[in-house]
């Protein structure tokens, strides 16, 4: 959160009429987690193994160079072997 936070704040000093987008995932296989952060993007949808229906994930922040003052938020989730991510 610290790099986008960081990043954003330095796109809005260069006041450059362009919005930007991001999207940010780190999988931690070792604990079965992922981390997600979303910035001007869509979703991110996990197919559980052995399952029909996805399920999204959600982190709806705006994207960077609007708002120097923005606080960013990830958000965290558990998956397993044989998942899918979309």
């Amino acid at each position: 959160i610290e790099l986008v936070a960081a990043l954003n704040a330095e796109l809005c000093l260069l006041a450059i009429d362009d919005l930007f987008t991001l999207s940010y995932l780190i999988l931690r296989p070792s604990s079965s987690q992922l981390h997600f952060l979303s910035c001007g993007y869509g979703t991110l949808w996990l197919l559980q193994a052995g399952r029909e229906q996805p399920e999204a994930i959600t982190s709806e922040n705006i994207a960077l160079g609007i708002d120097a003052e923005h606080s960013f938020y990830k958000v965290s989730h558990r998956f397993a072997v044989g998942d899918t991510l979309l």
